[in-house]
């Protein structure tokens, strides 16, 4: 720095030569350099706090959401196991119920064969009762006539 100098003195200035008043000046620009560029440092900081909060509160947030969707997604996924159940659960009750039907359609299958076994059975007992009658008829025809003979 400079040290005291008589003839740095304001009353004194006329008096001062050239190259005093020039380190003077340029003292006083280096010491607004380096005030200014203290002040552009803090001025920067100052700017940047708010922008890192404003980070951290957006960073926040997101985590919020992303937490808040992960639940979500373990919601779906165990709505996803539930519904995979049921449909197994259903696969095995339609196959129950077709394995019903194709017995019940075989069992049905077999009573109409066994009814087309009992109406076969049953037309052949009607024609033999037919021709039961007919030769009843004939005998009682025979007979009456020969009950009519035998009183003649």
């Amino acid at each position: 720095m400079i040290g005291y100098r008589p003839t740095a003195h304001p009353l004194l200035r006329g008096r001062s030569r050239p190259s005093d008043i020039e380190a003077l000046q340029t003292d006083v620009m280096r010491f607004m350099a380096i005030l200014g560029l203290c002040l552009t440092a803090i001025f920067a900081l100052v700017q940047t706090l708010p922008a890192e909060q404003a980070q951290r509160q957006a960073e926040a947030q997101l985590q919020r959401k992303l937490e808040a969707r992960q639940q979500q997604l373990e919601q779906a996924r165990a709505e996803l196991d539930r519904l995979a159940g049921e449909i197994q659960a259903a696969d095995q009750s339609r196959l129950r119920v077709e394995e019903e039907l194709q017995h019940g359609q075989q069992r049905r299958q077999q009573a109409e064969r066994e009814l087309a076994r009992l109406n076969q059975a049953t037309a052949e007992a009607r024609r033999q009762k037919q021709t039961l009658e007919g030769k009843l008829n004939g005998t009682r025809e025979q007979l009456a006539r020969a009950e009519s003979e035998r009183d003649r």
